[in-house]
């Protein structure tokens, strides 16, 4: 199923380390196509971000469905590293500047792992801590 528009996004509150932060993941539908996902501290400081391009997927019969996946997995990736630590260097330093990943579908960032690896890794380390 084509769709044109963007698909509804997803939004959550979480707390972690004794604050409360936000996730946002959103797609900016086929003319624009790009999922973002962005963690807010601090009421609204962005400390990470990361986009995805789909455009190689634009003309698929089941575009909806694979934005809907890669939404999932790249806010899931998201809550996963932030529940990890991975991000709490960013956090403690106001000053530091948002990291933004920028990577094709299904692609890798940074020479590094996707972030469905990312996200697999950091709920390993979460249940061997016990949380």
């Amino acid at each position: 199923m084509k769709h044109a528009g963007p698909l509804v996004g997803r939004n959550v509150n979480v707390t972690h380390g004794g604050r409360t932060y936000h996730v946002q993941t959103e797609d900016s539908g086929a003319r624009r196509p790009n999922v973002t996902t962005h963690l807010f501290a601090d009421g609204g400081r962005i400390v990470h971000s990361v986009k995805t391009s789909y455009a190689e997927h634009v003309a698929s019969p089941d575009l909806a469905d694979r934005v809907r996946a890669l939404m999932s997995e790249q806010h899931g990736a998201m809550l996963a590293a932030l529940s990890a630590g991975e991000f709490d260097q960013l956090i403690l330093d106001p000053a530091a500047r948002p990291a933004i990943e920028r990577r094709g579908f299904g692609e890798q960032f940074h020479g590094g792992p996707r972030l469905d690896q990312l996200a697999r890794k950091a709920l390993t380390r979460l249940r061997r801590r016990g949380r």
